[in-house]
């Protein structure tokens, strides 16, 4: 995850699309936890399943 925010901090070309597919619901949580660093790119998020529980993970503001 480090390598990952350190590149978000180097996009060179506005508007940047970031594709991510997570494996899991723990690579979410960490994911979720950089969410900012995602904040000036176009996100397609590809989670590991369709509950709702995974799908609100990404959208809690917490």
């Amino acid at each position: 995850m480090g390598t990952l925010t350190e590149r978000f901090r180097r996009v060179l070309e506005q508007p940047a699309i970031t594709v991510l597919v997570v494996r899991d619901r723990d690579e979410l949580e960490s994911l979720h936890a950089m969410r900012t660093a995602l904040r000036d790119t176009r996100t397609v998020l590809v989670l590991p399943d369709r509950q709702a529980e995974t799908v609100s993970t990404w959208n809690h503001d917490s």
